[in-house]
């Protein structure tokens, strides 16, 4: 038999001796194969509730503005203690979020605009704002904003669901009719869900039934030309909207599909995953493949993110099997290659963000064992006492580093210190002047980051990230995650088969073969015991067989980069 292949993911079909695969878990398309997916590591403090939608904003001079938002409340992330600080509007919860609704948010210059149908749209302006505030105009309530050209569109609205509204040119805050702000009414296809960007100045409106391309027509009185897509299907879940390369990618009521911005139509999930994704699939289907079908009472989570690194867009879902308020699979698509492949991790959301940059003193505030100072005095013999809460965690003769001491200036640098109380340590060798006034941090273990310093050299760059379940936002900087690739499934004709060994193609130092073996095309399969690739690079193995799936496994934390398929030693067996 010759090698099998690791084949592009299509659970939707039969795998029998074809050109697919219908198994894989936790790797990514390459042109070789596939490759890992690295595991999330937490950045930042966790948000006080469950992330419900968020924003990276960005001045000209790369400064980052991270954003997120909860239920009822809206934070920004502090850069230097990577804790989430509460700007919601006078302190204030805002109204209720549905439960199958997220906040939204745009940029729009400096200004942060942030909807839910529960709250008055709110902006935020990043070079001044010290909490969120009404958007002046009176623009009404809405689940979506979203910019086009020069102005602020917002959909999904509370008093008209099947209307679009836009704000005056180049002025957010006029929403009266002048300066050609105004809305359009849609005849047909339901409620406005969501509004895209396109690309410059078109922006494709998606419905419950319907999709509408709206372009901005200067100078032409009616501001937007909105005309109807032909053959296309409605929304079914309206944060999957995503705009990458090739046009608006999103899960439509017929599954995925591609829209460009002049309407045209590819339907990149049929015959390939809708089936599998919808729960369309039989009893007769693999178990792993049944097991991957969408929850539809959650179509919060299906909020795509694409990667900036990489052509590729993955849409998180929370399975039928999954955990309340998480997604727990996600589907990922590699836009170039056209292929698809299932990763199953879980979190509250995935998006694309920048990392703050992070100076070394802020460093010192964030690592592991950091300690504020509250207080620098004369200890009598003209050293620097430092008081803090307790000292528990240090002793007489550890190296430390002081620094963002205010008024004790002098404290501010390395020393060695010795502990005198609970609360108080010396600096030796230190000579004390000045007042204190406030601030000060003890440094952290740089050592017990849980994140490499290596990340914070490309702190501006923007990355793929996502919350966790604990709330905390992280990049996908971890170790490796255990991946599984399985072939598809092979028959000699109607004869039976031994198979003596696998031989696995990659460059993974650790990998596991294992068959996956029935006898009947209507009968489930079994694993047989997994082989270990030994000094040679293969996996032993005595088996027999009618129909056969050979399947490597990659245990998590292992360091590598792709995966081929595998040789086989095959021959037919004695019998029919």
């Amino acid at each position: 038999m010759p090698r099998l292949n690791f084949l592009e993911y299509r659970p939707d079909v039969s795998d029998l001796n074809s050109e697919y695969t219908r198994l894989l878990s936790n790797v990514l398309p390459r042109g070789d194969g596939y490759g890992p997916m690295r595991s999330l590591q937490s950045f930042t403090d966790a948000l006080p509730g469950t992330f419900r939608g968020g924003i990276v904003a960005r001045l000209p001079d790369s400064t980052v503005f991270i954003f997120a938002a909860t239920d009822t409340r809206l934070y920004q992330l502090d850069n230097t203690t990577l804790a989430w600080v509460d700007v919601s509007q006078n302190g204030d919860p805002y109204g209720t979020l549905s439960a199958d609704a997220n906040w939204r948010f745009a940029q729009f210059n400096n200004i942060i605009i942030a909807t839910q149908k529960g709250a008055v749209p709110q902006k935020f302006d990043i070079t001044t704002s010290a909490e969120f505030e009404d958007l002046g105009g009176s623009p009404p309530q809405a689940g979506d904003v979203v910019i086009v050209g020069p102005f602020v569109v917002l959909s999904d609205l509370v008093d008209d669901p099947g209307r679009v509204q836009w704000c005056g040119l180049n002025a957010i805050e006029t929403w009266d009719g002048t300066n050609s702000s105004d809305f359009q009414d849609l005849a047909d296809g339901g409620r406005a869900r969501c509004v895209i960007s396109a690309g410059g100045d078109v922006g494709l409106i998606f419905q419950d039934s319907a999709v509408r391309r709206m372009a901005w027509a200067a100078g032409d009185e009616r501001v937007f030309l909105i005309d109807k897509i032909e053959n296309a299907d409605g929304i079914l879940a309206p944060y999957s909207a995503i705009t990458a390369l090739g046009g608006v990618y999103c899960l439509s009521s017929r599954g995925f599909i591609c829209i460009t911005a002049e309407g045209a139509i590819t339907p990149i999930g049929e015959e390939r995953v809708n089936r599998t994704f919808l729960g369309q699939h039989g009893a007769s289907a693999p178990a792993a493949v049944g097991a991957a079908a969408y929850d539809e009472a959650n179509p919060q989570l299906v909020a795509a993110a694409g990667d900036p690194n990489r052509p590729i867009i993955l849409w998180p879902y929370k399975s039928q099997g999954g955990a309340e308020g998480a997604f727990d699979r996600v589907m990922a698509y590699h836009t170039t290659l056209q292929r698809w492949s299932p990763l199953q991790f879980s979190g509250e959301g995935v998006l694309q963000v920048s990392q703050p940059g992070l100076t070394l003193e802020a460093l010192d505030a964030i690592a592991p064992g950091a300690l504020p100072i509250t207080g620098a005095a004369n200890n009598g013999s003209g050293l620097i006492r430092i008081t803090v809460a307790s000292t528990a965690s240090l002793a007489t003769g550890d190296y430390k580093t002081i620094s963002g001491v205010g008024g004790v200036v002098a404290a501010n640098g390395s020393w060695t210190i010795t502990v005198i109380n609970g609360t108080t340590f010396d600096l030796q060798a230190s000579t004390f002047a000045g007042v204190y006034t406030s601030g000060g941090v003890v440094a952290g273990s740089l050592d017990a980051m849980t994140f490499s310093l290596d990340d914070i050299s490309t702190a501006t760059l923007p990355a793929l990230a996502a919350f966790d379940t604990a709330h905390r936002l992280g990049f996908f900087t971890g170790d490796n995650l255990e991946a599984e690739m399985t072939t598809s499934e092979q028959a000699l004709g109607m004869r039976r088969m031994n198979v003596d060994a696998l031989w696995p193609i990659t460059d993974a130092d650790t990998a596991y073969c294992a068959l996956q073996k029935r006898d009947k095309l209507n009968g489930e399969a079994t694993e047989g015991d997994e082989s270990l690739i030994d000094a040679d690079g293969r996996c032993p193995m005595l088996d027999e067989t009618r129909y056969a799936r050979a399947k490597m496994r990659i245990p998590a934390g292992t360091d590598w980069s792709f995966a081929t398929g595998v040789d086989p030693e095959v021959y037919p067996a004695g019998e029919f």
